[in-house]
């Protein structure tokens, strides 16, 4: 299964003792955003709330190729006896633990976060991670259940 190259960054100048072409190698951001597809769907942590929000608000990624490259690696993780949560029940899921999220929005994020504007960044990061499955339904996906 073929994704995007990993990014190569160069490195700040810093250190004299790094050479001038070193780099970082990292994940394409549209790459990032596809685990945080799988992440959303799989486990419950507010970061990946926050990770989605700050990728998606930022217009770092395009919402549909990221959903795009999502389901192909549903695709590959059904192919090898490793999915949980299917694409179609992604929304489901993510509506189902709403509540959860706010209960342990504070408790993940709130070192990191103002903890009195948690309404604000929760709604703004739900807003954000609903947007990808709402765009490949919008573009006549039928991968996605309303939830």
């Amino acid at each position: 299964m073929a994704f995007r190259p990993r990014l190569r960054l160069l490195q700040l100048h810093r250190w004299p003792d790094i050479p001038e072409d070193a780099g970082i190698e990292g994940y394409a951001l549209d790459e990032v955003t596809a685990e945080k597809l799988r992440c959303i769907a799989e486990r419950q942590q507010c970061r990946d709330l926050f990770d989605m929000h700050e990728l998606l608000d930022g217009n770092h990624v395009d919402a549909l190729e990221a959903w795009e490259l999502y389901l192909r690696k549903a695709a590959h993780d059904v192919a090898r006896g490793r999915q949980r949560t299917s694409p179609r029940e992604w929304s489901t899921t993510f509506s189902r633990r709403m509540e959860s999220y706010k209960r342990l929005w504070d408790e993940e994020l709130g070192e990191y976060l103002t903890i009195g504007r948690r309404p604000v960044w929760f709604g703004l990061c739900h807003r954000s991670a609903r947007r990808v499955p709402v765009v490949r339904a919008q573009a006549g996906g039928d991968q996605v259940l309303s939830g």
